[in-house]
């Protein structure tokens, strides 16, 4: 064995391989079809190995993960020849042939909370919920019998730092209950004004999930345009929306890194028609303009 010769790897995928290239060189092609002068004649088959290696390259990213078990060598040395005179000299050449799928993954969460979406709807919620807090306190102060408030001060002075579980556990039930039975007897104005805070805190969030979902859906589209652009639209993409916070990749490797960063980067933001690096932040935006989500949920 010589220092530029190394071992087969003990895999079944080699056997697969090689039968394959096999059947492709003894396939035939058709010259002159349909013509007179029609006839079969071996495939070119250093073309066909030389696509074969141009593709597995772009599957991999790039040529020089393709040889990096092997850099430096002869027949690391070939190999990048086939391909170059295959595909082109530049790292980038190969990524037509690619067969496989790019797989690129929008964290959304991770991006609202990068343009302070997601900051911006927990402020504007913890205010929604301290005016409702408050007017829930309104009412039982001027509904609740004296019987009633001196039971819930009880109540409230056994969820001390020293209460236990299980005692937790057994009060907060009637702490929630009692305010409830009281609000029954507050009037039509603030029974009205209680559901009306409740309904529009349900409203910002479905409307922060719908603005996810049309991010997610521009996002997509400017994938594609990306590719477009490089003269790829005919490489697959697929796109995923990890679930749960941190389950997308920290790095994406090659061209997965580069189409999403550029993507990212010409998205329009579905509530302001603005790229997301021009001028101020998505949130400041919206407070610029008065279009927050709570305003944008009251206008529904």
């Amino acid at each position: 064995m010589t220092k530029d010769s190394a071992p087969a790897p003990p895999s079944d995928l080699l056997p697969r391989a090689i039968a394959t290239l096999t059947e492709l060189a003894r396939s035939t092609r058709v010259i002159e079809a349909g013509t007179l002068g029609e006839y079969a004649e071996q495939a070119d088959f250093a073309d066909t190995a030389a696509h074969v290696l141009a593709a597995v390259a772009a599957n991999l990213g790039f040529v020089e993960q393709l040889l990096a078990g092997r850099q430096g060598s002869r027949q690391s040395s070939l190999v990048r020849q086939l391909i170059t005179g295959a595909a082109g000299a530049n790292e980038r050449d190969p990524l037509p042939y690619r067969t496989e799928p790019l797989g690129l993954a929008v964290d959304l969460d991770d991006v609202f909370a990068g343009y302070g979406l997601a900051s911006l709807l927990d402020v504007e919620l913890d205010g929604l919920v301290d005016e409702y807090e408050q007017l829930d306190s309104e009412i039982f102060t001027e509904q609740a019998t004296a019987p009633e408030r001196a039971l819930y001060a009880h109540l409230d002075s056994q969820l001390s730092a020293d209460a236990t579980v299980e005692a937790v556990k057994a009060t907060i039930p009637q702490l929630e209950r009692l305010p409830s039975a009281v609000r029954s007897r507050a009037d039509g104005t603030q029974l009205a004004r209680l559901n009306e805070l409740g309904q529009l805190n349900s409203r910002m969030r479905r409307l922060y999930d719908h603005d996810q979902v049309e991010y997610l859906t521009r996002f997509t589209a400017d994938v594609h345009a990306v590719l477009v652009d490089d003269g790829l639209e005919q490489v697959p993409v697929v796109i995923s929306y990890p679930e749960g916070h941190g389950s997308a990749p920290d790095v994406w490797i090659g061209i997965e890194q580069e189409v999403s960063a550029r993507a990212l980067a010409r998205t329009t933001l579905p509530f302001t028609g603005s790229e997301p690096n021009m001028g101020l932040s998505p949130a400041d935006q919206l407070r610029a303009v008065g279009a927050s989500y709570r305003s944008r949920a009251a206008a529904l």
